[in-house]
């Protein structure tokens, strides 16, 4: 598979969920970074709320309708209200895979973000190289958008860590194994506390 054909996958998805779910979903972090590099991505992070109760049957429900037969349902996590930054709690956590394509839907509570989400989630991610997301209404569509924190790792080669975006544990989990991640995958970046 290469960059555009990956794409070109995610731009049905995430428009149909736009469309039809949550017009505020976007994929943010690891994959639109990728793109920006000329890489592919790994898994992609899309983000949605949803005001069910039952997030994962439900909204493996509307994805299927959606999408139709060529969803593999890979794994899903209700994930008791974890609190993402200080703001964003998830929910639940689906991974479907998608025209070969692997999908980690994060499902946020709508009643902790209830305005400019999509900035409420760029603004929690830990090191500002991933501040970056993509909103596309179309599968033609494909521009990146990124934070002045994000352009700022770009141009100047560095891993800015943002402690204050987050709470005690999961400032560990990042150092323990989101940071060193990072670190591999851009060895000659410099990391900035």
């Amino acid at each position: 598979m290469n960059i555009e054909t990956q794409q070109e996958v995610v731009g049905d998805v995430l428009s149909k969920i736009k469309w039809s779910i949550d017009s505020e979903a976007i994929v943010a972090g690891g994959a639109p970074r990728n793109w920006y590099l000329g890489k592919l991505a790994n898994d992609i992070d899309l983000y949605m709320r949803s005001h069910c109760i039952n997030t994962i049957g439900r909204t493996k429900y509307q994805i299927e309708n959606l999408l139709g037969e060529g969803v593999i349902w890979e794994s899903s996590t209700e994930v008791g209200n974890y609190k993402f930054g200080m703001d964003i709690e998830i929910v639940s956590i689906i991974s479907f895979t998608y025209k070969g394509v692997l999908f980690q839907l994060i499902i946020c509570n709508p009643n902790y973000a209830y305005t400019n989400f999509k900035m409420q989630v760029v603004k929690h991610m830990d090191i500002g190289i991933n501040r970056v997301w993509c909103d596309w209404y179309g599968k033609s569509e494909r521009n990146i958008n990124f934070t002045g924190e994000s352009l700022k790792d770009f141009n100047d080669k560095t891993l800015t860590l943002f402690q204050d975006c987050m709470t005690d544990t999961q400032l560990v989990h990042c150092m323990k194994t989101h940071l060193p991640k990072m670190v591999n995958y851009f060895p000659d970046y410099k990391i900035v506390m």
